[in-house]
C-alpha cells in the first residue's frame, strides 16, 4: 500500500470587519488565528507530498508570472560573455556569441564561467557545442539554438507563451512536453507567438531539432490557484483566496489579514475551506474544475473536460488530477482565546498504477486499459465541507474510459526474468468523485499483445489512494496486486 500525507502546523489570520479607528496595537482589539493541519490519504502521519502536488505544504509555493526578453541583452551580460572565452566565441561580422562547449544548465559567462546570465536566469539549455547562438546585431536580437530549452518549476494551469521564428525561409517545428495543447510548436519566416498550457506540475521543455530556431521572448502567466479558498458568512468572506506570506511566515487572507475587532464582541463563526483555490471560470478553454460554495458549506465540484472527444475521458483525471481538500470549523466563538483548528481532508478517491513486472522472458506489450464504472462515473457532485459527504451526483453518459493516452500502449523492451520496472507514464494517478456512500466500484480491463483481456474488480474509497502493480507471466497471464 502506498501512502500520502502531509501534516502541517500553520497559522494565518482571518480578515474581519474592523473599526475605522482601529490600530493593530490597541490592547482592546482581538484577532482570530487558525491552525491548519492536513490528514493524509489513509490517516497516517507520513510527511510526504502527493505527485499532483496539492498538499497544503505545496500550496504555500508561489508561482509568479515570469518574462524573459531574449531580444534585449543587458550590458552586464555582454561583459560576462566577453570574459568567458572558454565558453563563448564571438563573430564580429554577425555580432553573435556562439557556445564553445556543450551546455546542460543555465547559460553562464564571466571569468571562470561561473556567472549566470541575468536575462536568461533559470532557463536551462541542453545543447551540443556550437548549437547556441546569442545574436546581438541590433536588428534581429535573439537566441538561436538547436537542442532542448527547459522552463522548470511550473504549475499545472499556467500558460507559457514563446515568440519564435525560423532563421531560414523554411517552416520549422519544436516539440513541447508537459502541455495540454498541441505538442507541435511551429516557426515560420516571420515572428509569431505560440501559447501552451502546463499540463502537470513540473517542467516544460521545447526541443528544437534537427534545425535551429530563433527565440525572442518567453513569458509565463501567474498561477491562479495558489493557496486555498475560504468562506465565512459572518465575516463576509466568499471564496476568498488564502495565500502564503513567506515574509511573515503566515497565511494571508485576501488583501488584508491584519484586521481586528473589539475583544468583547460576541457571536459565533462558521468557517469552511477547500484547497487548492480555484476561481470560478465556467467558460475557460478547456474548462477547469469549477467550485461553487454556498454559505451553508456545500461545494459543488465539476471535473474539467480537457477537450477530449470521448466525454468520459474528462473524469479520468477528475479535473486535471486536482487533489481536492476540504475543512470546516463550526460554531467557533469570536471571542475565543484558542486558535480554531481547520483539519483538511482528501475528498476524492484515487488509484495509482505502480510497477510492472515482466516474467515473460521477452518483450512485454500491454495494449491498453479500459476502466469501467460498475454503476456510474461521475462528472459533477456536491461535497458537504462539514461532513465530507458527496450528494447530487451527475454521471457521464459513457460508463467507461477507453484506452486513455497515458496507458494506451505500454511496450517494454526485453528484460531479465522477473525484473520489475516503473514504466514512464505521464499520469499514473487517477482521481475520481466517489459515490454517495464514499466508494466507487470499478473494473479494470488489461489487454496484452497475446490478444487476451484480463478483468479485475476493485473498489476505491474516498480519502484513500490505492496502488495497483501489474505482473505478467510467461504465458502473458496478467495479475494485478495491491
Amino acid at each position: 500500500m502506498k501512502y500520502y500525507l502531509a501534516v502541517l502546523g500553520l497559522t494565518f489570520v482571518l480578515a474581519a470587519c474592523s473599526d475605522a479607528d482601529d490600530t493593530s496595537g490597541s490592547s482592546d482589539m482581538a484577532q482570530l488565528t487558525i491552525d491548519v493541519t492536513e490528514t493524509g490519504w489513509h490517516g497516517e502521519t507520513v510527511n510526504v507530498s502527493t505527485r499532483s502536488g496539492e498538499t497544503l505544504e505545496e500550496l504555500k509555493a508561489a508561482y509568479p508570472a515570469r518574462n524573459w526578453n531574449l531580444a534585449s541583452i543587458p550590458d552586464a551580460d555582454i561583459t560576462a560573455l566577453v570574459a568567458a572565452t572558454s565558453l563563448w566565441t564571438y563573430n564580429e561580422d554577425t555580432k553573435t556569441y556562439t557556445s564553445a562547449t556543450a551546455f546542460n544548465n543555465t547559460l553562464k559567462g564571466g571569468d571562470g564561467g561561473t556567472t549566470e546570465l541575468s536575462y536568461t536566469a533559470d532557463l536551462i539549455f541542453s545543447a551540443a557545442s556550437g548549437n547556441i547562438h546569442i545574436v546581438n546585431n541590433g536588428e534581429d536580437n535573439c537566441i538561436r539554438f538547436t537542442g532542448v530549452l527547459t522552463i522548470p518549476n511550473l504549475k499545472a494551469g499556467q500558460t507559457v507563451t514563446i515568440e519564435l521564428k525560423s532563421p531560414s525561409g523554411e517552416t520549422r517545428t519544436m516539440q513541447a512536453s508537459n502541455v495540454s495543447g498541441s505538442p507541435v510548436v511551429t516557426a515560420t519566416n516571420v515572428k509569431t507567438t505560440e501559447t501552451r498550457t502546463v499540463a502537470n506540475n513540473g517542467s516544460v521543455t521545447f526541443t528544437a531539432a534537427p534545425a535551429d530556431i530563433n527565440i525572442y521572448s518567453i513569458s509565463v502567466s501567474k498561477a491562479e490557484d495558489e493557496g486555498f479558498g475560504i468562506y465565512c458568512h459572518e465575516l463576509s468572506l466568499t471564496n476568498t483566496q488564502v495565500t502564503w506570506d513567506n515574509v511573515n511566515s503566515r497565511w494571508q487572507i485576501g488583501s488584508d489579514y491584519n484586521t481586528y475587532w473589539r475583544r468583547n464582541q460576541s457571536g459565533m463563526l462558521n468557517i469552511y475551506a477547500y484547497a487548492p483555490y480555484k476561481a470560478h471560470k465556467p467558460d475557460a478553454t478547456p474548462p477547469s474544475p469549477t467550485y461553487t460554495v454556498t454559505d451553508d458549506g456545500k461545494l459543488t465540484y465539476e471535473a474539467g473536460r480537457h477537450n477530449h472527444p470521448n466525454p468520459s475521458f474528462s473524469t479520468l483525471l477528475s479535473g486535471g488530477n486536482v487533489d481536492l481538500l476540504y475543512a470546516s470549523k463550526k460554531n467557533y466563538a469570536r471571542n475565543s482565546t484558542e486558535a480554531a483548528v481547520l483539519e483538511f481532508k482528501h475528498a476524492l478517491a484515487k488509484m495509482t498504477f505502480g510497477t510492472i513486472t515482466n516474467n515473460t522472458g521477452g518483450t512485454l506489450s500491454i495494449n491498453g486499459f479500459t476502466i469501467h464504472g460498475h454503476d456510474k462515473l461521475y462528472q459533477r457532485a456536491t461535497l458537504d465541507l462539514e461532513t465530507g459527504k458527496w450528494s447530487d451526483h451527475v454521471d457521464y453518459t459513457a460508463g467507461s474510459i477507453q484506452s486513455p493516452p497515458p496507458f494506451a500502449s505500454i511496450v517494454i523492451p526485453p528484460l531479465a526474468d522477473k525484473e520489475t520496472i516503473i514504466p514512464t507514464m505521464p499520469s499514473r494517478e487517477l482521481s475520481f468523485i466517489p459515490g454517495p456512500d464514499g466508494t466507487l466500484p470499478l473494473t479494470i480491463d488489461v489487454n496484452t499483445n497475446s490478444s487476451e483481456k484480463f478483468s479485475f474488480n476493485i473498489t476505491l474509497q474516498q480519502g484513500k489512494n490505492y496502488t495497483y502493480n501489474i505482473s505478467v507471466g510467461k504465458n502473458f497471464e496478467v495479475v494485478i496486486t495491491e
